[in-house]
């Protein structure tokens, strides 16, 4: 059984199948162990760099709203038709606020003005 664990491990975490060879059970008990804190290393810093990445975003602004707005909602004990009418207004506040103004500021100078050139028909 741990020969098993350890062999779909071992594939499910390395770059290619066979680069680690365990030959006994300690230490294929050594390399699950390893491989896995590895895998749940590399998820922790990923999930953490997506959130830098992501920080301060109109998406996470929204979700944000709506989370407050949830729990406001749910402390008040507000109606199920109240809350989707309210949710459905945020998310058209939301939808609203991507202008094409706002969308072209959102990208880099140097994009900005390829898009400009084709919208605006000027071919190069």
């Amino acid at each position: 059984m741990s020969c098993c664990i350890s062999r779909d491990d071992e594939m499910l975490s390395s770059a290619g199948y066979g680069e680690i060879h365990a030959v006994n059970v300690r230490e294929m008990i050594f390399v699950m162990v390893y491989v896995s804190f590895d895998m749940i290393l590399g998820a922790y810093l990923l999930g953490n760099m997506t959130a830098l990445i992501v920080k301060g975003s109109k998406t996470e602004k929204f979700r944000d709203r709506m989370t407050d707005l949830i729990k406001y909602m749910n402390r008040n004990n507000l109606g199920k038709g109240m809350s989707n009418e309210i949710k459905r207004h945020l998310r058209l506040q939301y939808d609203r606020s991507y202008t094409e103004t706002s969308v072209l500021q959102e990208i880099p100078a140097s994009i900005r003005t390829k898009v400009l050139t084709i919208v605006n028909g000027f071919n190069f």
